[in-house]
């Protein structure tokens, strides 16, 4: 199982080691070389005196940076208090609120003409507040859809497919990066979302230029295996 902590190192333990679902584990991690512990157990193979763990083989390092994990059954429902990503797809999606950068009838409310919209990126996130996306979907309005959270919403994001998705109610007051909700394509991809309420990138509806603010930032949970 690999893991990529972001700011951290990459890490990685044999998915046996982890022993999920667990309530918590600790995660030692330093440059190249990690460290794995949880309490000790008498059938434990990392207690055995007899046979030495791959965990249990490194040293324990002078300068540790202690994380601890709330661990779930599995990957998408990691309630972290900061993103994580599975080393393989880069695919990510924002969830968006979007306004026109001009009033698109001369003079305006430009709140009238407020959009939501999914941006998937291929390739990670957008390197600039000018980037658009490789493909884009809009929810219409005037079926209701005025904010992502409380209901399951279906866009149809390009030729990448239908994204349905599924953010808790309230998930706006949350603070940034806390888990939020998750999002599937009609192929099968999964993503797990985030709250975001920064990140900035560009699209274009009805031949007019949008400035859209990633409300909820939703990276794949494709190991790519």
């Amino acid at each position: 199982m690999l893991l990529m902590i972001k700011g951290l190192d990459i890490l990685k333990i044999p998915a046996q080691q982890l022993e999920l679902p667990r309530i918590y584990i600790h995660l030692f991690i330093t440059r190249g070389e990690p460290y794995f512990s949880h309490p000790p157990r008498p059938s434990s193979p990392l207690t055995s005196q007899t046979k030495e763990s791959p965990i249990s083989a490194f040293t324990k390092p002078k300068k540790m940076y202690h994380l601890t994990l709330l661990a779930l059954s599995a990957l998408s429902a990691i309630a972290s208090s900061a993103p994580v990503e599975v080393l393989g797809s880069k695919h990510v999606n924002y969830l968006a609120t979007c306004y026109p950068d001009d009033c698109p009838i001369g003079l305006c409310y430009i709140g009238d003409f407020k959009i939501l919209a999914a941006g998937y990126f291929a390739n990670g996130p957008p390197k600039s507040a000018t980037a658009s996306p490789t493909s884009t979907g809009t929810l219409s309005t005037f079926l209701g859809n005025t904010a992502w959270e409380g209901d399951t919403k279906s866009v149809r994001v390009g030729t990448v497919g239908t994204l349905s998705t599924n953010i808790q109610k309230g998930a706006n007051s949350l603070k940034q990066s806390e888990f939020a909700g998750d999002a599937k394509l009609s192929g099968g991809e999964e993503f797990v979302c985030f709250r975001d309420g920064t990140t900035k990138f560009k699209i274009t509806y009805d031949l007019d230029r949008y400035t859209c603010t990633g409300e909820y930032y939703c990276p794949s949970t494709d190991i790519g295996v």
